[in-house]
């Protein structure tokens, strides 16, 4: 986890969204508010077209599967905006520490996710199950902060409000029907296994 982290403050400080120290800085001043996201649903702003990036070793995934990359992504779109959205959301609390507690409130969730995933990516990849997600979520880490850079840090931050938001006050069932939700949204991007 601390790799990841590291990971993300390093691609962000490379993109000067956040200084050496690791305080932001301020987001660029824009005459006109960015454009919102294209599907009208705050759940799944569509920034970037999505990908899965379980299946990029090759194979077919179960519903399970896709239900795991998809909470790996939330929670990682979650780390990421704690990171780049602390001042942009003007709260005056600690939105980094939401995301920490949004881990700690799913930790029971978030070792079987991974362990199903680790597992998945060792049928297709030779490695340890625990290194292959360790990979596999720096991957995404990066992918997410990359796209931070793409769209820039406050049309990120802006997207992504009302999802972080929603996503760290869900009831466990609450998650799984947004979970619910995102795999009906995108199961035709993988290949299901029959």
């Amino acid at each position: 986890m601390k790799a990841v982290v590291a990971a993300i403050v390093l691609a962000l400080m490379l993109a000067g969204c956040v200084s050496e120290g690791g305080s932001p800085n301020p987001a660029p001043v824009t005459t006109a508010p960015p454009p919102p996201p294209r599907s009208g649903d705050s759940l799944f702003p569509e920034l970037a077209e999505f990908e899965p990036h379980i299946t990029e070793g090759g194979g077919c995934v179960t519903e399970r599967e896709i239900t795991a990359e998809q909470f790996i992504a939330f929670r990682t779109a979650m780390m990421v905006t704690g990171l780049t959205c602390r001042t942009a959301y003007n709260t005056g609390e600690d939105v980094f520490g939401t995301y920490q507690q949004f881990t700690v409130d799913n930790a029971q969730r978030l070792r079987e996710t991974q362990t199903l995933i680790g597992t998945y990516l060792a049928r297709y990849q030779p490695g340890n199950s625990s290194r292959l997600f360790d990979t596999y979520q720096t991957q995404l880490a990066n992918a997410e902060a990359l796209l931070v850079t793409a769209v820039s840090a406050s049309r990120y931050c802006q997207a992504q409000r009302e999802r972080f938001y929603r996503l760290a006050e869900a009831t466990p069932e609450e998650l799984e029907r947004i979970l619910d939700l995102a795999v009906e949204r995108y199961r035709d991007s993988y290949l299901i296994c029959s």
